[in-house]
């Protein structure tokens, strides 16, 4: 089973008490947030989540907001579902009965043009830093399928107490602004071995990556995934680079 990427979230929820969602990250997510809203609007407490329900209803009545983003934007926008993760208690977003683009929707497939070696990196790059078991590529992220997805829009909409919505139109707009800086979208290959070190414990490496570089940063694929997408400007991209190269020298 792989490994949580939220273990210290669920660290004390036993195994029956848990509902199982099959699907991307930012529709898992999505599914959460709106089971968990039902629930604290239908049963008004829960053993995990009673309080922030009562705060849901203590907030004045319920308010809806629509923010229009690029389709090209959402999935950044979404950040792999970090963002529902950030609502506040009582508050909900969904996309009405839009359709979402695909998964991979304006993104280039890992080394579409075959891995590039060490002599196609960076001038600044240190010579021990690319071995045949690492492969770096960054690709701007405006191309025609991208071009055709920003001419259409993706409602998000947002409900809850008044409160809440505010909070959540900040989120959404932060987020977007920080999509439309991301102008690079970069891919890294490591050795499977060396995989786990890179997301730490319940995804703590992760984490520190977007935090510190200011980067998007996924593992692409389950099982014995070997390659790392990143988006953002060319210098965070770097940044995040060597930060994850660093962790070679750390046994």
């Amino acid at each position: 089973m792989a490994e949580l990427v939220n273990a210290d979230e669920v660290k004390d929820v036993e195994a029956q008490d848990m509902i199982r969602i099959v699907g991307s990250a930012e529709a898992c997510e999505a599914a959460a947030q709106a089971i968990k809203t039902q629930t604290a609007s239908s049963a008004g407490k829960s053993e995990s989540n009673g309080q922030n329900a009562g705060q849901g209803r203590s907030g004045g009545s319920k308010v809806t907001r629509t923010i229009d983003v690029p389709s090209s934007l959402h999935r950044a926008v979404a950040d792999g579902g970090r963002i529902f993760r950030r609502l506040p208690p009582g508050t909900n977003i969904n996309h009405g009965n839009a359709a979402l683009p695909a998964q991979n929707a304006a993104r280039p497939k890992p080394f579409a043009n075959g891995k590039p070696s060490a002599s196609s990196a960076r001038i600044d790059q240190e010579e021990d830093e690319t071995s045949d078991d690492f492969a770096w590529e960054v690709v701007p992220l405006t191309d025609e399928s991208a071009s055709s997805l920003e001419e259409t829009t993706i409602p998000w909409i947002i409900s809850g107490n008044e409160a809440g919505v505010a909070k959540a139109e900040e989120l959404v707009n932060a987020s977007l602004e920080h999509a439309r800086k991301a102008t690079h979208l970069a891919h890294l290959q490591v050795p499977r071995s060396f995989m786990p070190r890179v997301v730490g414990r319940g995804g703590s490496g992760l984490s520190l990556l977007r935090e510190e570089a200011d980067v998007q940063v996924e593992v692409l694929g389950r099982k014995d995934a070997d390659t790392l997408l990143l988006i953002g400007n060319p210098d965070n991209l770097e940044k995040a680079r060597r930060q994850i190269m660093e962790l070679r020298s750390q046994r």
